[in-house]
């Protein structure tokens, strides 16, 4: 399984972001560099990732497996990586969600700990799970 991660790679905090195998060969890094010219199409953190995906020479339709956190992840992300066949899986924060239907946070925070939920459509299922007290 492929994995995307933030790093420091120099002395002056810059961040870097590395594409690698599970094995821990990199196969490819970009380093940030700020504001980019380049068309935004899912956001900074999305844009990373599809540019990370171009750089390393993943193919589409090839089955390719991805993890990437909740910096660089939103749901049009994930259905775009389906559309492509590249299997993705994610953290994605609460303001990401766009309009999926879990329980509003009031009520949520009413379950027991360790609650989960599911939702689905034909594209991507989501987990929710409840994970302090």
């Amino acid at each position: 399984m492929e994995s995307i991660m933030r790093s420091n790679i120099s002395e002056e905090s810059q961040s870097g972001l590395v594409l690698n195998w599970a094995i821990c060969q990199v196969l490819t890094f970009e380093i940030y560099t700020g504001k980019s010219d380049n068309e935004k199409q899912f956001g900074l953190g999305g844009d990373v990732v599809l540019s990370l995906i171009r750089l390393a020479g993943l193919e589409e339709k090839k089955g390719h497996k991805l993890y990437f956190d909740n910096y660089f992840t939103g749901i049009d992300l994930m259905s775009h990586q389906e559309d492509i066949n590249i299997c993705a899986t994610a953290t994605l924060l609460q303001n990401r969600l766009e309009g999926c239907p879990f329980p509003e946070k009031n009520l949520w925070n009413r379950e027991k700990r360790e609650s989960f939920q599911f939702l689905s459509n034909e594209k991507i299922l989501m987990a929710q799970r409840k994970d302090n007290k």
